[in-house]
């Protein structure tokens, strides 16, 4: 009998355990962040007369990261979500169970984008299309993929990729939404990080994706 105490006595602490580590990283995904005025000042860069075509993104998908670069220095780095690929042989994300597709976004399934609806977030070198526009996505950025090269290379490319937030359900996950490879090929920050961003950058602004 005491056995069986003790044991539902150290399932209820791991329960409390595991409900206050949650609710903490809630409430630190949820603190607000540094504008990026301050970072670039933190950088020695006056953000009222720098030239912003010296600005540039760069994503690491692998390590999911967004970096906000000017010239050679990266001036922010934040936590970022892109597509996770499809396992090979596995059928389109849409045809999977909800829970295999959540175990699914939880990882990589490397690989550049290969054909439409392939969930992957693409490779190479590009420019932001257009400047930030309202979407159900808060708001979004297109991409200027697929290019010539990307043309060549798939007959069936896909497009629409682009930077954007998050859907109205999500924005209350504040940057815990990275922890999951959610998107269908886009890369997405939180709303605040895209106001921030689009305060420095424009259509043309270079952005590289890494593998």
């Amino acid at each position: 009998m005491e056995f069986f105490r003790v044991k539902r006595l150290v399932g209820f602490l791991l329960i409390v355990l595991i409900g206050s580590f949650l609710l903490l990283a809630f409430i630190v995904a949820r603190l607000p962040e540094p504008p990026l005025a301050a970072a670039f000042s933190a950088h020695g860069i006056d953000p009222a007369k720098m030239d912003r075509s010296r600005v540039s993104l760069r994503v690491d998908k692998s390590a999911r990261t967004f970096e906000v670069l000017y010239g050679d220095t990266v001036v922010r780095s934040w936590f970022c979500a892109t597509g996770p690929g499809i396992p090979a042989g596995a059928p389109a994300p849409g045809a999977i169970r909800p829970l295999p597709r959540f175990l699914m976004m939880l990882r990589l399934y490397p690989g550049n984008k290969q054909f439409e609806g392939d969930f992957r977030t693409p490779e190479g070198r590009y420019r932001l299309a257009t400047d930030f526009q309202p979407s159900r996505y808060y708001r979004f950025a297109l991409v200027s993929y697929p290019d010539v090269g990307d043309q060549k290379r798939s007959a069936n490319p896909g497009g629409s990729v682009g930077v954007h937030g998050l859907l109205p359900e999500m924005a209350p996950l504040g940057r815990l939404h990275a922890l999951a490879r959610w998107t269908r090929g886009c890369i997405a920050l939180t709303n605040d990080q895209i106001d921030e961003l689009d305060k420095y950058v424009t259509a043309g602004t270079p952005i590289q994706i890494d593998p």
